[in-house]
């Protein structure tokens, strides 16, 4: 199963914000499951459709949005998926009742105001993801092989609907990862690494160092667990001969 990730945000481009969720990264990889990219973009409704037809054409299973689903003119997140799809917006009542609730328990002397339901809305023919402790509901749709998640940006909502909602459907593909420590220059070993990517089908990936001679470089042989310990074998092999 291929996961792709899409994080909005005008702050998440300035900087002084690491942008990538690293817990949800490291989760999605121990179900076995590959992450096929992330994107950091900004709120622009133009940008974020382009964002997804690009993830519907790079052919992932889940896509993971994280984002701009706030009641503000620049969350704009529930928007841009209606867009896409080609439907429009409409309040999910379980949701807003749920997000009655929330803002009575916090501010429970207010009448929940109209710019705040549209925490609410889901595009025509998509479901609502229950936020475990938020006011704004997520998006689940599907667009033909690719599911589509919505989450709010803010870690402490975002974090808990993950592992509520997402974790639990994504699957691993049988494959399994090896990585060596080689203390050899990588343009010395590259040809080796072509050579049993070719012949085992498998993926091999350098992590080079500008020290190897002190701390080794990283090569790392993905795919099916048998093709992979047959290359590794080779390489070490290889690799040992010289």
């Amino acid at each position: 199963m291929n996961v792709g990730i899409i994080n909005i945000g005008d702050e998440l481009l300035t900087g002084k914000k690491d942008p990538y969720p690293a817990e949800m990264i490291e989760a999605v990889r121990s179900k076995g499951a590959d992450v096929a990219f992330i994107q950091v973009i900004t709120d622009d409704i133009d940008v974020i459709v382009k964002a997804l037809a690009y993830s519907q054409n790079a052919d992932v299973d889940i896509l993971i949005v994280t984002g701009g689903l706030g009641p503000t003119l620049d969350d704009l997140t529930r928007e841009a998926v209606a867009e896409y799809i080609g439907t429009e917006l409409e309040i999910d009542e379980k949701s807003l009742d749920e997000l009655e609730r929330f803002m009575k328990r916090i501010h429970p002397e207010k009448e929940l105001e109209e710019i705040s339901k549209r925490m609410a809305r889901v595009p025509r023919g998509a479901e609502a993801v229950h936020n475990v402790c938020g006011a704004a509901c997520g998006i689940k749709a599907q667009i033909k092989n690719m599911t589509v998640f919505c989450l709010p940006g803010f870690p402490n909502e975002m974090i808990p609907m993950f592992y509520e909602s997402i974790l639990p459907v994504i699957s691993g593909n049988d494959e399994i990862s090896e990585e060596l420590t080689i203390f050899i220059n990588e343009s010395d070993v590259d040809p080796y690494m072509r050579q049993i990517s070719e012949k085992y089908n498998v993926r091999v990936a350098s992590l080079p160092s500008l020290d190897y001679k002190k701390i080794g470089n990283k090569v790392v042989i993905k795919g099916k667990k048998e093709n992979v310990m047959l290359a590794r074998k080779e390489f070490e092999n290889c690799i040992n001969s010289l």
